[in-house]
């Protein structure tokens, strides 16, 4: 699956598990684990980081000041 937002112009976010094969980049980090299903098992040494991790601020929607 294919993920593209206006928070971050310029980024296509693909689910690593749709690709058969290698990739020229490994991946980072676990992030937004809280969101994650009940069932899904991180058995790796990535980093995990929830939604209020400072590297995620800017995926987060900014509002307007009123």
């Amino acid at each position: 699956m294919l993920f593209e937002s206006k928070l971050c112009p310029g980024e296509v976010h693909v689910a690593r598990a749709l690709i058969d094969g290698e990739v020229d980049q490994e991946p980072a980090f676990h992030c937004f684990v809280e969101s994650r299903v009940s069932w899904a098992r991180l058995d790796d040494d990535l980093t995990e980081l929830s939604a209020d991790s400072p590297v995620l601020a800017h995926y987060k929607k900014v509002r307007p000041a009123e």
